[in-house]
């Protein structure tokens, strides 16, 4: 028979004050001034009710450290104990042993454990803002007001590119475009170096008559124009355009998603391979409110799936015009006055 039980034999009326009391008394948490609330525990159990320091620690480990946050060790609480019969007490020896209401302690709710919400299906949440409307691609490029059909799309492929550069940059803006990527060891293509980076005018020029050629992995541009001076956040001259993709949704699906959603939308870029990739307007006046709109779009658009890797201004999209392997990176909608209205 432990001690805790011996003493209540003696006494169960104070044995079960005892315990009411120490579960009524706040739990000692982290970061919340624990090691005080346990040692002024302590002192009430050692002095208030004139427990041994063996009796103190036991009823410390069965009633009060289950509660805590984090749960304190044997020894810690043996510690707390001795230190608390080494302190002495403005009250009376004992003052909490004949059931006095002159220390009162309130019960305490436990703090609420964060329980993480389940992730949403993008695909079912994608269908719940549908409805029954469906678009594909080329819904997409007959809405486009910059007209896309025809030549464009077809043996003057090359002329994409120049056609994005002169509607959404200025001549004189520094864009960034790499054509050198490297497979991961998941199959997936990513870009590596720094790239070039030339005026909007001469990407136009060398584009329409140089066409970049053709590589397993693609080519990318920067979507918003740099200093020249490097390719962080910190060189973007004019936070212009956000990034907004969803790979892990069926094509079609991503279309009737960025044709319903009420964004204003300036590009639509197929990648070559899974996704479409949307150039969102946001002309923030510096990188501080770019980070807040974009978190912000983000934050609108965090149930249907959307990558939220694509958060920087210095962010690269796909670069229509150019082939990815055997598939075409193609623009399917080029809009520079978008509206916030849908597309379709």
């Amino acid at each position: 028979m432990n001690s805790i039980k011996k003493y209540a034999s003696k006494a169960t009326t104070v044995a079960d004050r005892i315990i009411k009391y120490i579960l009524a008394y706040p739990p000692a948490i982290s970061g919340d001034s624990g090691h005080n609330r346990l040692l002024v525990l302590a002192i009430k159990l050692v002095h208030g009710y004139c427990l041994s320091e063996a009796e103190a620690t036991e009823y410390l480990l069965q009633y009060y450290n289950p509660r805590c946050q984090p749960e304190w060790t044997e020894k810690e609480v043996a510690r707390k104990v001795s230190e608390a019969s080494k302190m002495s007490s403005i009250k009376p020896r004992g003052w909490l042993l004949n059931g006095s209401q002159s220390d009162p302690v309130k019960p305490t709710r436990l703090p609420a454990k964060k329980v993480p919400m389940p992730k949403k299906d993008p695909v079912k949440s994608i269908h719940k803002l549908v409805g029954e409307f469906r678009c594909t691609q080329e819904d997409l490029i007959n809405k486009s007001p910059c007209k896309l059909t025809g030549r464009i799309q077809k043996e003057d492929f090359k002329k994409q590119a120049p056609m994005l550069f002169s509607h959404l940059y200025k001549r004189d803006d520094l864009i960034r475009v790499v054509v050198d990527s490297k497979q991961s060891e998941k199959g997936k293509w990513h870009p590596i170096g720094y790239g070039g980076v030339f005026t909007s005018e001469h990407w136009q020029k060398t584009i329409l008559y140089s066409p970049l050629k053709r590589s397993d992995g693609g080519c990318w541009m920067g979507m918003n124009p740099l200093d020249g001076d490097g390719v962080a956040d910190k060189n973007v001259t004019s936070c212009m355009y956000a990034l907004i993709e969803s790979d892990d949704i069926e094509i079609n699906l991503q279309a009737t998603l960025l044709a319903t959603l009420p964004l204003p939308i300036v590009a639509i870029i197929h990648s070559g391979g899974r996704s479409l990739q949307a150039l969102v307007k946001v002309a923030a006046e510096s990188i501080d409110q770019y980070k807040k709109s974009v978190s912000a779009l983000f934050g609108r658009l965090a149930d249907f799936g959307v990558d939220t890797m694509n958060k920087n201004a210095a962010r690269m999209c796909r670069l229509p015009g150019v082939y990815r392997g055997d598939q075409p990176q193609r623009l399917v909608y080029l809009n520079p006055e978008p509206s916030t209205e849908s597309i379709l």
